[in-house]
């Protein structure tokens, strides 16, 4: 079973908290790693730039400058893809767990789409913990319903 959260279930719990993706701290890595490439790419400007003359005697370096730039502005957009992904899946995993724990229905599930990576995993792992809980507390009420029947009902009929 899917689950869709809302923002009345993730108020449900006052102890854990709902954080924005730029809140996060994987967020922060990626942005603190952003800003080193940034860093990066302005010395290689400044070195095209300052050093020019030695570049027009060395006409391979300038491209491999230009290169090592083009591939800096891919780290730098891949990396915020990647952080934005991995702060949405533990969002959704925190999200969904607040919701089952505060309604106490462990019937309801993480949605799994992948199994590649490894917030996913633990979509997965989660998920059959929530199973087993399920038919652990199935099988307290199944025990307790059977203790309060045996409670009305006489195991050995008085005869006076």
């Amino acid at each position: 079973m899917s689950l869709k959260i809302n923002n009345e279930a993730i108020a449900l719990n006052p102890n854990i908290k709902h954080r924005p993706y730029w809140a996060s701290s994987s967020f922060k890595m990626a942005l603190l790693f952003t800003v080193l490439l940034g860093i990066s790419i302005g010395s290689f400007v400044y070195a095209l730039r300052h050093y020019s003359s030695l570049l027009s005697e060395h006409p391979g370096l300038k491209i491999i400058i230009i290169l090592g730039m083009v591939m800096m502005l891919l780290v730098i957009g891949i990396s915020f893809f990647i952080s934005v992904f991995v702060v949405r899946g533990i969002n959704h995993i925190a999200n969904t767990a607040n919701v089952i724990m505060s309604t106490g229905d462990f019937s309801q599930r993480i949605d799994v789409n992948v199994r590649w990576d490894d917030l996913s995993n633990l979509g997965f792992v989660l998920n059959e913990l929530f199973e087993r809980v399920e038919q652990l507390m199935s099988d307290i009420k199944s025990v307790s319903d059977n203790i309060a029947h045996d409670l009305r009902t006489p195991l050995i009929p008085i005869v006076v």
